[in-house]
């Protein structure tokens, strides 16, 4: 029997060929790292988890960062190997948030 995962289930996508899952989870919880962290992907269990606290706008651009992230895995792509953590978390970021925004102002480019 697979093991029970925490928090509620968002939803569930394909990357890669592969289902992932979304979750929330409460801000505090240990998989959040008891409150220091905000969203978090865990790539073996091809899960990603979110704070119950974040709105609906951070919720969206947490996603997608964690998406990068999971992106990044997949491809063998290690900024913090040329920068600092804090450096490559920014990096993540950016790229990600570029989709985000890339999806949003281009419906027909994301349609076709």
């Amino acid at each position: 029997m697979a093991k029970r995962r925490p928090g509620k289930l968002w939803f569930k996508f394909t990357l890669f060929g592969l289902d992932w899952e979304a979750r929330i989870v409460p801000a505090k919880s240990k998989t959040l790292d008891n409150g220091k962290t905000l969203a978090c992907v865990l790539y073996n269990e091809r899960a990603m988890y979110f704070s119950d606290e974040l709105t609906l706008e951070q919720q969206r651009t947490a996603f997608v960062h964690e998406l990068q992230h999971a992106i990044e895995e997949h491809a063998d792509v290690d900024y913090e190997e040329a920068v600092s953590p804090e450096v490559s978390e920014r990096c993540t970021d950016q790229i990600a948030r570029g989709w985000l925004y890339f999806i949003r102002q281009s419906p027909a480019v994301v349609a076709f």
